[in-house]
């Protein structure tokens, strides 16, 4: 169905800056808004081995990491964990069958939090992840007893678009923000444009911290963080009355 001038987004312009386009732009779109995709930053593979270890979890902290995992989940007796909506998705695809654990809310925290404890005869927890990630669940796992083995499959890259897009970007309404990284790219990317941030909206709260601390003017936070919230959050600091 195509937006109508009631859609909550009728008439406003959103920048989403996530490395690929994907669902977020889908919905932006059926809910009015014009969307301008600036990518800000980009990920590359880092070679990781499958480590000679028997493994009880695997565990997926981002859509990038998830996308990365098909030779550390073919095992079908791993079970299978991951933060957020987006990344559960891509780590389904990739092992081609239902996860084992999905928390509630989209926080590496919160999937912390719900990993159960380990049984006298469980292997080693497998965390695959990007070079810039918060170790709050590898530190979690290893407080609840958990043999811990950090891997890193991809390295996070920034992006430089040109003066002209971000000129353009900066007229927006709102700047979505999916990640600390993306928060540090995006200010690093008016300042050398010496143009000004329109309002921000930011994925979580660990993003909001990051681009305040940036002196980017955040209107509003995901909660619960993730797509659907970022969505909301967005409608909510642009959206009609």
């Amino acid at each position: 169905m195509s937006p109508t001038i009631d859609s909550p987004l009728s008439g406003r312009r959103v920048v989403t800056t996530r490395e690929m386009r994907g669902r977020l732009e889908d919905q932006l779109t059926a809910l009015g808004a014009e969307v301008m995709h600036v990518p800000l930053i980009g990920t590359v593979d880092i070679e990781a081995r499958v480590p000679d270890i028997e493994l009880d979890w695997v565990v997926v902290t981002s859509p990038n990491g998830a996308r990365r995992a098909g030779a550390f989940v073919a095992n079908p007796t791993i079970r299978l964990a991951a933060v957020g909506e987006a990344t559960a998705l891509m780590l389904e695809s990739v092992a081609g069958r239902p996860l084992d654990l999905v928390p509630e809310r989209a926080t590496a925290a919160d999937l912390a939090e719900a990993l159960p404890a380990p049984g006298p005869t469980s292997g080693a927890m497998l965390v695959l992840q990007g070079d810039l990630a918060s170790d709050a669940i590898s530190t979690a796992a290893r407080r609840a007893g958990w043999t811990v083995i950090d891997l890193v499959v991809y390295r996070t890259i920034t992006l430089r678009p040109e003066q002209d897009v971000v000129v353009n970007a900066a007229g927006a309404d709102a700047v979505l923000l999916a990640s600390g990284s993306a928060a540090r790219s995006w200010s690093e990317t008016i300042a050398g444009a010496g143009v000004d941030s329109p309002p921000v909206v930011a994925i979580g709260a660990p993003t909001t911290a990051i681009a305040e601390s940036l002196g980017l003017p955040v209107a509003a936070t995901a909660d619960p963080p993730g797509i659907d919230g970022l969505i909301a959050a967005t409608i909510d600091a642009l959206g009609r009355c």
